[in-house]
């Protein structure tokens, strides 16, 4: 309701004041094996589960071999499948 305010003249500045929320998360380790995803698109519904587990065998990968997969190597990318699949 508006109507104690007075009358508008023009211009003037607005801002919103976010109110603090106290956000919780499970530790990596339990969050790791069984991720809990924020579906966002429900066109590419699968989507955040294939790129948790292309992350987890970039990883699996960089632990092997102490880098990443270097770029244009389909040798390396064969195997980051390969680790993709087995996770």
């Amino acid at each position: 309701d508006t109507s104690g305010y007075g009358a508008y003249t023009s211009g003037g500045y607005m801002h919103q004041v976010k109110q603090k929320q106290t956000v919780s998360f499970l530790p990596l380790a339990q969050a790791l094996p069984a991720p809990d995803f924020l579906v966002s698109d429900f066109a590419k519904f699968e989507r955040p589960m294939q790129l948790h587990l292309g992350f987890q065998a970039l990883d699996a990968y960089r632990a092997a071999h102490g880098q990443l997969p270097p770029p244009s190597d389909a040798a390396a990318a064969a195997e980051v499948l390969t680790r993709a699949r087995e996770l």
